[in-house]
């Protein structure tokens, strides 16, 4: 299985990047952040991501 943590903050953008990746690898575990802080919790919490996929603009609230 392929983990893969995904940072972005746009929600259309995460269920985009969602689909497309299990389409394309079925056994795929897929882990989302909006905010830096959230990304680090994932990441402290499960080190072993195979992939990151991050926003390169990712805002400081996941609000705005």
């Amino acid at each position: 299985m392929i983990k893969i943590l995904i940072v972005e903050d746009d929600t259309t953008q995460i269920t985009v990047l969602k689909k497309i990746i299990s389409e394309v690898i079925s056994d795929s575990h897929i882990d989302t952040a909006q905010t830096h802080d959230n990304a680090l919790e994932y990441i402290d919490a499960y080190n072993d991501y195979d992939i990151f996929l991050l926003d390169i603009s990712l805002c400081e609230d996941a609000n705005a």
